[in-house]
């Protein structure tokens, strides 16, 4: 059961981050989608066949979202109090 005050203070915080996830996951379309656009001229300039640019793109892709998410959780991590109340 929650009280008042951490349902306004969730409530207060999830409106916060909301917009922000929103324009950070539009803006990583928006990025990828640019990719793909400079990908017709970039493969001739450095003579990249598409399977090749394929799987730069795939290595990019996967080592920006693992680095994300490792440095979301040591963030959490470091902000987390010393009582060890979440989880760790």
């Amino acid at each position: 059961m929650q009280s008042g005050l951490e349902r306004r203070t969730i409530r207060k915080v999830l409106w916060r981050i909301i917009p922000a996830i929103f324009i950070c996951t539009s803006i990583s379309y928006l990025d990828r989608a640019n990719i793909g656009y400079a990908a017709l001229q970039m493969n001739q300039e450095l003579a990249l066949t598409s399977s090749a640019f394929s799987a730069l793109l795939q290595g990019y892709s996967s080592s920006a979202t693992f680095s994300s998410k490792y440095r979301a959780i040591l963030r959490w991590r470091a902000s987390a109090p010393v009582s060890g109340l979440h989880g760790f």
